[in-house]
């Protein structure tokens, strides 16, 4: 697990993809989490990851480091974790082409969690 690098869509599959996402954001490991997150960025401009879950591992690290969320993916009790800079939240979100209602989705989804 250690020496995972975040594989490609065109690697895996979507399926494969979303496995080694899920494995890195459940991991209690903040340096594992980063490093992947540093592989996800590369490979969101190839369109090799999928940006609902760059926003969320990113919200999950940012967590884990007891600081304020960046894309808001994180409820907890049918309310967000605390967000930095709520006012320009849809702009972020649209800046990594996120829109708001993944985000609900992924709200909903990590509530399972």
């Amino acid at each position: 697990m250690r020496e995972l690098v975040r594989p490609s869509i065109s690697d895996v599959g979507v399926d494969g993809s979303w496995t080694a996402w899920a494995l890195v954001q459940h991991v209690d490991d903040v340096s594992l989490q980063l490093r992947s997150l540093s592989s996800m960025r590369a490979l969101l401009s190839k369109g090799e990851a999928r940006p609902t879950e760059y926003a969320e591992l990113h919200d999950r690290i940012r967590r884990n480091q007891r600081r304020l969320q960046t894309y808001g993916t994180a409820v907890l009790d049918a309310a967000f974790y605390p967000i930095e800079d709520e006012a320009r939240l849809e702009r972020r979100r649209r800046a990594r082409t996120i829109g708001a209602r993944a985000m609900r989705s992924a709200a909903r989804v990590s509530k399972l969690y």
